[in-house]
């Protein structure tokens, strides 16, 4: 294989590759390298996920070729000028590194083809990015997995829910790896990109770039039978107010249980730790109450909600509590020391 290229393509893409390869395991920590189209294709996988990007330069020779992915990332990364490589010689103004290639292909195939559907990823990713850190990521089954279902985005781990409404696409209850999820947030914007699924597989290509990933196997949990359809109480918080406050407590929350009390009484929010307070006025008169949440949760949840002011429902210190804006549901389950 032999083509010249500028730094920042091989390097763009290179940052998308290597992301998705598997040093551990030899078999994935190779990018490979080939022609198509008259363009440089890279592909990598670490068995869940795989990528091909293509990007412009002049190759005079074709032959497909392997290279160890983390160390030619990091080789380009130190390099200033235009990249040439010659079957495994890198050469860039006044520096040449010669890395070692394998001819011997072995990744899998991802040619196949799927009716693909067009969706705006910037839509895609602002549904995605205000759920996913609600996902369970210390476990393989769906939890740890982003549902797709119709005009809706849901992750959860057992303990908190967040679901977000995104423009409604033909399909239900696909549960994508909450890594993919990670990856189309980075890798795309604000272009078109069309999306497929094959058998057990889920495809998304955009001008560039292919990326195929194994779906979540499994029954995701019946959320809409979950979330309160009403509330005994509701107040109106400033997010931004809450935020302030959560970030001076969990200085002196119990590293234990974590868990930062919201007590509601004559016109006040009070988040407390043992004998530490931080009080915020709000619009609320009914009965006193106060509720404990794992003190984490409040803060992911509130961040990841875009609006400024959000809504706090709840009708008991022991059932779901719910953070709602119009477009935007997050259920989190209070700790059992609240009363």
């Amino acid at each position: 294989m032999k083509f010249t290229t500028t730094k920042t393509e091989l390097s763009t893409a290179l940052s998308n590759l290597v992301r998705n390869t598997d040093t551990k395991q030899p078999f994935y920590a190779n990018i490979e390298l080939s022609e198509k189209d008259g363009k440089l294709q890279l592909k990598a996988s670490n068995g869940v996920i795989s990528i091909i990007q293509t990007i412009k330069a002049d190759i005079e020779e074709v032959t497909p070729v392997a290279i160890p992915a983390l160390k030619i990332y990091e080789i380009i990364a130190r390099l200033d000028d235009n990249i040439s490589f010659y079957d495994g010689m890198i050469i860039s103004g006044k520096n040449k590194i010669v890395l070692p290639i394998v001819k011997e292909l072995t990744l899998p195939n991802l040619d196949f083809e799927t009716a693909m559907l067009k969706v705006n990823a910037e839509n895609l990713i602002k549904a995605l990015k205000g759920r996913i850190f609600a996902c369970e990521t210390n476990i393989s089954g769906v939890l740890s997995g982003v549902c797709i279902n119709g005009d809706e985005v849901v992750a959860t781990n057992g303990n908190i829910m967040a679901i977000g409404k995104m423009e409604k696409l033909p399909f239900e209850e696909k549960i994508i790896d909450v890594k993919l999820a990670n990856e189309i947030i980075k890798i795309f914007n604000d272009e078109d990109i069309y999306i497929g699924f094959e058998g057990n597989k889920v495809v998304i290509v955009s001008e560039n770039i292919k990326i195929i990933s194994m779906l979540k196997h499994g029954f995701y949990p019946k959320y809409k039978q979950i979330i309160p359809t009403s509330t005994k109480h509701e107040v109106k918080l400033n997010k931004h107010e809450v935020l302030k406050s959560l970030d001076l407590i969990k200085l002196m929350v119990d590293e234990r249980t974590r868990a930062c009390g919201l007590k509601l009484a004559d016109n006040t929010l009070t988040l407390l730790s043992g004998e530490n307070t931080s009080k915020i006025e709000i619009d609320y008169e009914d009965e006193e109450k106060t509720i404990y949440f794992n003190i984490e949760y409040l803060i992911n949840c509130l961040r990841n909600i875009e609006e400024d002011f959000v809504t706090f429902g709840f009708s008991s210190a022991n059932s779901a509590c719910l953070f709602k804006t119009e477009a935007e549901t997050t259920l989190i389950m209070p700790s059992q020391m609240s009363a």
